[in-house]
C-alpha cells in the first residue's frame, strides 16, 4: 500500500527568519506522535539542517558523508540515478519521548572541497529548463523513491532562500503546502509576495491540487502597546493579499501566523520541541504549536494521542502523581485534547489556583476555543485580582488578562465578581481606560446592579472620565442614592471636580449624616470643598476620637491623611502624637505617606 505522504516545503525570501529551526522543530514534533518523517535540505549554499537536528549536542553537526548534492550530481553529471537512497540518508537517534524515525537527507558533506566542486558542476538551469530537460522528472522521481523506500508520513523540505531554480521546484512542484516565513521589512515582503504569486502560474503534476500557502511572520517582538501586534498582522496581510495584475495570481489568505522572537535563542540556539521550556514559559513554543496544528490534521495526531491519554487516566487512581506527569508531558506538545484532560485532572486534584489557570490559559492558547465550559468554571473559581509584576519597564499581570476577558465575554459578560476582578486587574496593570470601559459594559449588562455601578464609578473616577461619572450618577441617583458606596462615589465626584453644588443639590441632610458615619474622611473633604469648614471639623473630630477609642488603625489612617492634608504637619503631630501609644504614631505617620 502506498504511503499517503504529505509534503511540506519551508521557504523564505531572505535569510534570518528561523526557517531551518522551524523545520527541525516540526520534525521532532511529528516523531513524538508516531509519524515517520523524511527531511530534505535543499538550502545548498548555506545548509544547516544537520546542525539544527543535532542541537542536543551543541556545536556539532550530524556526521554527513553524502546528501542531496551527491545524489543529483550522480543524476545530472554522471547521468544515472543511484540504485539505493540509503547511502544518502542519516537516520536520527530519537529521544525517549519520540516514537517514530526521522531520516535526514542533508545537503552533503559541506565542509569538504568535494562538496563545493560537485555543487559547482551541476547546471541547475539546463537540467530544469533546457529543451528536453529531465530535471523536474528527477525531482519527482526522488520524491516517489522516498515514498517507496521509507514509507514516511511526512516529507519536509528546507528550501533555498531567494528566487532560484531548485527553490522553484521545492515550492511549486513537490509540496502540498508551502510555509513561507516573512520578516517585517519591505524588501522581504515584496520579494516573498512575488514568489507566492508565481506559484499560481506553475503547471503542477497531474492529480496534484494547487499548493496551499501558509504565511508566517517571524521574529516579531513583544509589543508594549495593546493592539500594536494586531495592527502589524493586519497590515502585512493586506499587503500580501493586494490584487495582482493578473487577478488569478492574487494570494488568498485565511490567516497569518506569528513567530515571536526570544532573546535566549540569540545566545544559545536550541529546539523548543523537547526542550526544557513549557508553553507557559516560551511564547515561541506556543507559536510553534499553533502553527503545527495548521500543518498537521488533528485527526492524524489524535489516534496516536488518545491511547496515551487513556493510559494516563487508567493509572490515575493508583498513581495520580505519575498520571499527572504523563498528562503534563502530552499537554506540552499543545494538542487540545491533552491540554483539556490535564486541566480537568488539575481540577479533580484541586491543584493550586495558579496551576489551574496556567493550564486553562494553555488550552485557550492552542485552541482559542473560549466557549469550552471547563474554561469558564476554572476562571470563575480561581481567578483573583492580579497585582502588577515588574518586568523591565513594563508591568505584566501573572495571568493573561486577554484570555480571562475573552472567556468572560463568551460566558455572557455579566458575571459581577469576575468582571470587577478583571477590571481591578486591568487597572493594576496600567490599563485604566480598558478597565473603565469593561465596567461600563458590565453596568449595561447587569441592569444597574449596585456593585457594578459603584465599581464602574470608582474606575471611571480613577481614569478622570468625569462626564461619564456625572452621567451615571444622574442616571442611578434615584435608585441607589441611599447605597453607601454610591453615596461615597457621589461625594468623591464633588471633591475631585470641585463641583460640590452638583452634589449638595442632590444629597439630603440625612444622607450627609449617613456619609459622616460610613466615610467620615470623605464627608470632611466634601465639607471643606464646599467651604463649610466648621461642619468639616464637626465631622472629623468625633470620627478620630471613635477610631482612637477602638484602636482601629485602619479606620484612623484615612482620617489622619485628611487631617494632615488640611492642617499641615505641625498641627497633625501636635494633635495625634499625644493620643497614640509609643510607636503607633510613627507607624501611622509612615502609612499616611506624608513623613
Amino acid at each position: 500500500m502506498k504511503s499517503l505522504m504529505k509534503t511540506i516545503t519551508f521557504y523564505s525570501y531572505k535569510g534570518g527568519t528561523g526557517r531551518t529551526l522551524v523545520v527541525a522543530n516540526v520534525a521532532r514534533y511529528l516523531s513524538r506522535f508516531d509519524q515517520t518523517v523524511v527531511v530534505l535540505d535543499f538550502d545548498l549554499e548555506a545548509p544547516g539542517l544537520h546542525y539544527k537536528l543535532n542541537l542536543d549536542n551543541p556545536g556539532a553537526g550530524l556526521p554527513v558523508e553524502r546528501g542531496v548534492v551527491d545524489y543529483f550530481h550522480a543524476c545530472f553529471v554522471k547521468g544515472s540515478a543511484p540504485e539505493s537512497l540509503a547511502e544518502f540518508f542519516i537516520p536520527l537517534d530519537v529521544s525517549p519521548t519520540e516514537r517514530a524515525p526521522i531520516h535526514l537527507m542533508a545537503a552533503g558533506n559541506v565542509p569538504s572541497i568535494a562538496y563545493w566542486e560537485k555543487l559547482s558542476q551541476i547546471n541547475w538551469h539546463d537540467f530544469l529548463y533546457a529543451p528536453s530537460a529531465v530535471g523536474v522528472l528527477r525531482f519527482l522521481e526522488l520524491k516517489e523513491r522516498i515514498r517507496e523506500e521509507f514509507q514516511p508520513d511526512f516529507l519536509l523540505i528546507d528550501a533555498r532562500t531567494g528566487i532560484t531554480e531548485i527553490g522553484g521546484v521545492a515550492t511549486a512542484i513537490l509540496p502540498d503546502k508551502v510555509v513561507c516565513l516573512l520578516l517585517n521589512n519591505q524588501e522581504n515582503l515584496d520579494g516573498a509576495r512575488s514568489v507566492l504569486r508565481s506559484l499560481g502560474r506553475v503547471d503542477r503534476p497531474p492529480g496534484m491540487s494547487p499548493v496551499e500557502i501558509i504565511p508566517v511572520l517571524a521574529r516579531v517582538p513583544a509589543f508594549d502597546e495593546r493592539g500594536e501586534e494586531s495592527r502589524l498582522v493586519d497590515r502585512v496581510c493586506s499587503f500580501l493579499a493586494e490584487p495582482a495584475e493578473e487577478l488569478q495570481n492574487t494570494i488568498a489568505l485565511s490567516e497569518l501566523f506569528v513567530l515571536h522572537s526570544e532573546r535566549d535563542l540569540e545566545v544559545n540556539e536550541c529546539l523548543r520541541i523537547g526542550g526544557d521550556k513549557s508553553p507557559d514559559e516560551s511564547v515561541l513554543l506556543r507559536d510553534y504549536l499553533r502553527l503545527f496544528q495548521r500543518l498537521v490534521d488533528p485527526e492524524v495526531i489524535r489516534p496516536h494521542l488518545s491511547p496515551l491519554i487513556d493510559q494516563a487516566k487508567r493509572i490515575a487512581f493508583d498513581d495520580p502523581d505519575r498520571a499527572q506527569k504523563e498528562l503534563e508531558l502530552l499537554a506540552e506538545y499543545g494538542h487540545p485534547d491533552a491540554c483539556r484532560e490535564l486541566l480537568k485532572f488539575y481540577r479533580l486534584r484541586k491543584a493550586e489556583a495558579a496551576t489551574q489557570l496556567r493550564a486553562a490559559q494553555r488550552f485557550w492558547a492552542v485552541t482559542t476555543q473560549v466557549g469550552d465550559p471547563v474554561l469558564w468554571r476554572c476562571i470563575k473559581e480561581n481567578f483573583k485580582e492580579q497585582s502588577p509584576r515588574l518586568s523591565g519597564r513594563s508591568r505584566e499581570p501573572r495571568v493573561d488578562l486577554g484570555f480571562v476577558e475573552e472567556v468572560w465575554r463568551e460566558a455572557g459578560a455579566n458575571d459581577l465578581q469576575v468582571g470587577r476582578t478583571l477590571a481591578e486587574s486591568l487597572d493594576n496593570s496600567g490599563a485604566k481606560d480598558r478597565a473603565a470601559d469593561l465596567l461600563l459594559e458590565l453596568v449595561e449588562n447587569t441592569v444597574g446592579d449596585a456593585q457594578a455601578v459603584t465599581s464602574c464609578l470608582r474606575q471611571l473616577r480613577r481614569a478622570s472620565r468625569w462626564p461619564e461619572v456625572k452621567r451615571i450618577l444622574e442616571q442611578y441617583l434615584s435608585d441607589l442614592g441611599d447605597h453607601p458606596r454610591f453615596l461615597e462615589e457621589l461625594a468623591r465626584y464633588g471633591i475631585e471636580t470641585r463641583d460640590t453644588d452638583f452634589v449638595l443639590q442632590r444629597i439630603s441632610t440625612s444622607a450627609i449624616e449617613r456619609l459622616s458615619r460610613i466615610a467620615p474622611h470623605t464627608a470632611f473633604e466634601l465639607m471643606l470643598a464646599s467651604g463649610n469648614d466648621r461642619r468639616a471639623e464637626e465631622v472629623l473630630e468625633p470620627a478620630i476620637d471613635q477610631a482612637l477609642g477602638d484602636g482601629d488603625l485602619g479606620a484612623l489612617k484615612p482620617l489622619a491623611e485628611a487631617y494632615l492634608g488640611r492642617y499641615g504637619r505641625k498641627r497633625f503631630e501636635a494633635s495625634f502624637k499625644p493620643r497614640l501609644p509609643d510607636g503607633l504614631f510613627e507607624l501611622l505617620d509612615i502609612q499616611t505617606g506624608r513623613f
